[in-house]
């Protein structure tokens, strides 16, 4: 079981995403918008972050920039959902942190939790000394 922490401004993707990650028996935990998600990050330690680029408050770039999640949270995986197409913002995300894009559209819930399970999987396997 995961700890997963969703940050999505729009309320029913947020609510969908959390069925879905919950049926696959991880702990979620929700935020509306960047400022939120990283309150959420400081007290809940999630092992996933699943994090929508554009919102209110602090987009998700913002979001990684103050999180800084390679150094201060390097066991925290995070995983972008955004419908952008725009790469130059997809592949400023995966320098501040992100370790993959998914687009919100095109994703299937099994896809979701497989994409989850595939970085919980990686985190137990053993270090190589």
């Amino acid at each position: 079981m995961a700890k997963v922490l969703i940050v999505e401004d729009d309320e029913a993707l947020r609510n969908v995403f959390s069925l879905i990650v919950k049926r696959g028996r991880h702990k979620v935990v929700l935020a509306q918008d960047g400022e939120e998600g990283l309150q959420q990050l400081k007290t809940f330690s999630p092992d996933i972050v699943l994090l929508d680029m554009l919102m209110p408050v602090k987009s998700g770039l913002e979001f990684l920039q103050e999180a800084n999640v390679k150094k201060q949270y390097p066991d925290t995986t995070v995983i972008l959902l955004s419908n952008l197409s725009e790469s130059q913002t997809i592949d400023e995300g995966l320098r501040l942190g992100a370790v993959q894009h998914l687009i919100k559209s095109n994703i299937l819930p099994t896809d979701l939790l497989d994409t989850i399970a595939t970085y919980i999987k990686a985190k137990e396997a053993p270090k190589k000394k």
